[in-house]
């Protein structure tokens, strides 16, 4: 429906088991991590909080946050650490773990 691919790496050239796949995708675009961090970060909405975590070389920021606000008002936070070492996350406001209620 006139959307495109975007790949990092090469994705998509071989199946789970490391067989070469059989078809070809048109439209897609080849980008570093790092490019492709930025334009996600050009076209998402900002975040109704501030979101702070440790820098990592070579990745602007490794930590990536989705949020749903609920129908009560309170905002259910999905973060997804795409760094190769644990981060330390402050927020702006009070949260609780979902998992263990802390």
């Amino acid at each position: 429906q006139g959307g495109k691919v975007v790949t990092v790496g090469n994705c998509f050239k071989e199946d789970e088991y490391g067989r070469k796949n059989s078809f070809n995708l048109t439209g897609t675009e080849t980008a570093t991590i790092d490019t492709l961090t930025t334009k996600v970060r050009r076209i998402l909405p900002p975040l109704p909080f501030k979101l702070e975590c440790e820098q990592v070389p070579n990745q602007q920021f490794p930590i990536h946050a989705r949020y749903a606000r609920l129908q009560d008002g309170r905002i259910l936070l999905n973060l997804i650490n795409y760094g190769q070492k644990a981060q330390t996350v402050k927020l702006d406001r009070p949260a609780k773990e979902l998992i263990t209620g802390k």
